[in-house]
């Protein structure tokens, strides 16, 4: 039984070394990117979703004081203070905030 073993190869064994540490470096580098982006992505998601939930309480807010105001000027119709245009116009802008509310990204 014998073995051989080749002593130079030419530097093969040196440059695969070489090789395998820049691809390394390089899978090191990709992931780093790859963790840099998902914390930005994380971070973008996190503040679109406070600031959907903020402009959310504001359109409640918002519809709330339309419908007070519809309530106040359909007693001024009843009343004879206000116009049907006025009321109209309350009724209007309460559907809106309806509507604004309703498609809200929340």
């Amino acid at each position: 039984m014998s073995a051989t073993w080749n002593i130079f190869n030419g530097q093969a064994t040196q440059r695969n070394i070489q090789l395998a540490k820049i691809n390394t470096d390089i899978v090191n580098k990709q992931k780093e990117s790859l963790l840099n982006q998902l914390d930005a992505d994380i971070a973008t998601a996190f503040y679109q979703f406070q600031t959907d939930r903020e402009l959310f309480n504001l359109e409640t807010e918002n519809k709330d004081v339309a419908e007070e105001n519809l309530t106040i000027s359909l007693e001024k119709f009843k009343l004879g203070s206000s116009t049907i245009l006025e009321l109209n116009d309350a009724q209007r802008r309460f559907d809106d905030s309806l509507n604004r509310l309703v498609n809200e990204p929340v």
